[in-house]
């Protein structure tokens, strides 16, 4: 999950590339910036409002956004079983 001014934005941990986890350490996304989830195997950059991709070998496919809900004071991201 990533929070930002605009929102909090939940995606699957796989990059549409090769299915390899994005963060480059635990819980680290964003790049150098702070502006895109960056994915630490290939470099692919994704925007954080939609997840899609402007930069990388998966250019123009997107993350797989997951479910967000509140309970009480927590988002709690809803991941459905494959």
């Amino acid at each position: 999950m990533v929070a930002t001014a605009d929102g909090c934005y939940a995606y699957r941990n796989s990059c549409p590339h090769t299915g390899a986890p994005l963060n480059w350490q635990p819980d680290q996304f964003l790049n150098y910036e702070n502006d895109m989830i960056e994915c630490a195997l290939h470099g692919a950059r994704f925007q954080i409002k939609d997840g899609y991709c402007l930069h990388g070998p998966c250019l123009g496919q997107s993350l797989q956004p997951l479910s967000l809900r509140r309970e009480g004071a927590l988002l709690v991201i809803a991941i459905a079983a494959d």
